[in-house]
């Protein structure tokens, strides 16, 4: 259910999880994560949702990735937010 490309620096306190809950609906989802290649993931970020995370993405320490984040573009907070296209 996780799936995690070549080149990938994923930093200590990281949680992956393929699975959440939905307070709206009350059901439970799972779905694949997918994480390209050369994508790196800052200390303490939680990624909950299926999500696909690009390739050359990064991602702010402590963010918290609840939706697809396109490659080559830098997220972080909480949730995660886009900050700015990466050249």
């Amino acid at each position: 259910m996780i799936e995690i490309g070549n080149g990938c620096i994923i930093t200590t306190g990281t949680t992956i999880l393929s699975h959440f809950y939905n307070t709206k609906d009350g059901k439970f989802y799972s779905g694949k994560v997918r994480i390209g290649e050369n994508v790196f993931i800052g200390t303490n970020t939680i990624i909950v949702n299926a999500v696909d995370i690009g390739n050359g993405a990064v991602i702010g320490a402590g963010s918290v990735v609840n939706r697809d984040i396109p490659s080559y573009e830098l997220w972080a907070g909480n949730p995660a937010r886009f900050i700015k296209k990466l050249e």
